[in-house]
């Protein structure tokens, strides 16, 4: 089982953590992921720095402002980047990730997810207020979490 951050506000950081399979996981990329346990911005800016790039090197070479990069390193953009930017990123940054786990670091939302929510949010759409309460305390979703953990 592999951590990832769990993007519920963009704005606030959301610490909040999941234990999820990537969607697609070689080994490569789940070793990969285990070793990035960390947010999408902490493994963008590491792996830009050990390259030597600055952030408005990167920034050019990505085709993106490099306040929207520094907010992605930061874990402070309104919006994850679109595939076109996560590519770019792995194709500049020689990343050892595909698009689809770093996608999903980066907080996507895949197809099969939003299925997912969606129906989720039509059985149970008079309890969803009190879920989206609880996913913006990360003390609680960690509770619940790991309350779950203990059932398997």
């Amino acid at each position: 089982m592999l951590i990832f951050q769990v993007n519920i506000d963009y704005h606030k950081k959301a610490d909040a953590t999941m234990r999820r399979k990537p969607p697609h996981g070689s080994t490569k990329n789940m070793q990969f992921l285990k070793k990035v346990s960390q947010t999408f911005g902490k493994c963008i800016k590491d792996a830009r720095r050990s390259k030597g790039y600055s952030q408005r090197d990167l920034a050019a070479k990505v085709g993106v402002d490099y306040t929207y990069l520094s907010k992605l390193e930061n874990d402070r953009a309104d919006y994850p980047p679109k595939d076109e930017v996560i590519r770019s990123l792995i194709e500049h940054l020689d990343l050892e990730m595909d698009l689809a786990n770093l996608s999903y670091l980066a907080g996507r939302i895949t197809p099969e997810d939003s299925k997912v929510i969606q129906q989720l949010a039509k059985t149970y759409q008079d309890k969803m207020p009190v879920l989206l309460r609880k996913m913006q305390d990360p003390a609680a979703m960690r509770q619940l979490l790991e309350s779950e953990d203990d059932h398997h």
